[in-house]
């Protein structure tokens, strides 16, 4: 009775066959990698996306609606102070989602120290409170205790730099001056005519610096005080 034929595999066939499934694995991994990181870029591009246009649209609607020293009731309650790295002001507008009306201290500051743009808020209802000022450095413990002292808190991380600046009323309005304008804001009496930020961020995969440059212009009195009384 004869055998069936067994012949196996010759070595060049089992040296052929590890060449192919090498090379498959080679060409799979590269192209998971190239996958991986075009995610990883897109995502660190979309959060820079959203976190610039969160910080342009909030802060352009609170400028639009500051309030104006002398505007009837809420002159009291003017506020309006700006350094190159901290900007504070009293605003009618209210974040979106909130319930909350009436007038709001506002504050944005620059955290050197953890890269980390801080954002306060909270609500007032006596002229007084329009003076308080947010610690200048922030630890998790002055977190707390801000919040329960009325302060809505958030953080925004990974800025390299914020820097403001601002264009007095009696400027020519040019945009391509805004490196130019001054950086500080400290007039007691009346609003800028303009603000202007410039967000620094970097790039976790390529460590190039990005930038971007927002501006703001604040309507004049009759325009704003008519959006007071009456709303956007």
């Amino acid at each position: 009775m004869r055998r069936p034929d067994c012949r196996g595999f010759t070595l060049l066939e089992l040296l052929i066959s590890i060449t192919l499934v090498s090379v498959i694995v080679v060409i799979l991994s590269m192209s998971v990698r190239t996958a991986l990181r075009a995610y990883i870029k897109g995502r660190e591009a979309n959060r820079e996306t959203v976190t610039v246009s969160a910080i342009r649209g909030l802060l352009g609607r609170q400028l639009r609606m500051a309030v104006r020293p002398g505007t009837s009731s809420l002159g009291k309650y003017f506020r309006f102070r700006g350094e190159n790295d901290q900007l504070i002001f009293t605003t009618t507008h209210a974040p979106m989602g909130s319930r909350a009306g009436g007038i709001f201290l506002v504050a944005y500051q620059f955290q050197d120290r953890d890269n980390t743009l801080l954002y306060a808020q909270r609500i007032i209802t006596e002229p007084d409170e329009r003076k308080a000022d947010p610690p200048g450095a922030v630890s998790p413990e002055q977190i707390k205790k801000m919040r329960e002292d009325g302060w809505d808190v958030s953080l925004v991380p990974g800025l390299e730099s914020v820097e403001f600046s601002y264009l007095d009323r009696d400027k020519e309005l040019d945009l391509d001056a805004i490196d130019n304008w001054p950086s500080s804001w400290i007039k007691d009496a009346r609003l800028p005519q303009a603000v202007g930020l410039v967000l620094r961020y970097k790039d976790e995969n390529s460590g190039l610096e990005h930038e971007s440059r927002l501006f703001f212009e604040i309507p004049a009195w009759k325009t704003a005080r008519r959006r007071q009384l009456f709303g956007p």
